[in-house]
């Protein structure tokens, strides 16, 4: 799976639009399309965006590797 299909999968995981995803990352509708469908790659600044908004895993992002979502830390939730 390439990195542009990992991104069609955690939108559509996420449940969301393809204008809804590139809202929260600032792009239109359009620039998610082509980077679904392979016409264009993401920039390595696009995919650590996407990885802080989206609480994604780097490493599953870009090479297919562990879980795709970060696990939340749940020490820093306890005070």
């Amino acid at each position: 799976m390439t990195v542009n299909e990992r991104i069609g999968v955690l939108r559509k995981y996420l449940n969301l639009s393809q204008e809804g995803f590139g809202e929260k990352l600032g792009v239109k509708k359009s620039a998610i399309s082509k980077l679904e469908n392979g016409s264009n790659n993401p920039t390595d600044a696009m995919m650590k965006h996407i990885c802080v908004v989206y609480h994604v895993n780097y490493l599953w992002l870009t090479e297919g590797l562990g879980p795709m979502l970060e696990e939340e830390d749940t020490d820093a939730m306890v005070e």
